[in-house]
């Protein structure tokens, strides 16, 4: 299970949730600025979960499907503390919605 976070997320929690994912940035890749349909092709062709706080992902999910799955978070501005807690309390939440072939799309609120 691989996690790529959106343009939206800091990049600065990428290394600390490397204690509970496989995760990466999109500046790991990109550039800030790349289309939402390219990151969209590079995540299903490289099987990532998308984890954005970005609703045209929403949209793209629902006029392609999945892959990849989108784990949205609807929580607000809030500071990478508090976003690395919340997904790291996630984790078995995202472990099985991972597994789970019949959902794309897991709100975190």
């Amino acid at each position: 299970m691989k996690l790529l976070l959106d343009a939206n997320l800091s990049w600065r929690l990428t290394k600390p949730l490397q204690k509970h994912f496989t995760v990466n940035h999109i500046l790991d890749f990109f550039k800030h600025n790349e289309q939402d349909s390219v990151l969209w092709d590079f995540a299903k062709r490289e099987k990532y979960m998308i984890v954005t706080n970005d609703e045209d992902f929403v949209d793209i999910l629902l006029s392609k499907g999945w892959p990849p799955k989108i784990i949205l978070i609807r929580t607000g501005n809030q500071s990478n503390n508090f976003l690395l807690d919340l997904l790291a309390g996630k984790k078995t939440e995202i472990e099985l919605f991972h597994q789970r072939e019949d959902l794309g799309l897991l709100l975190i609120a």
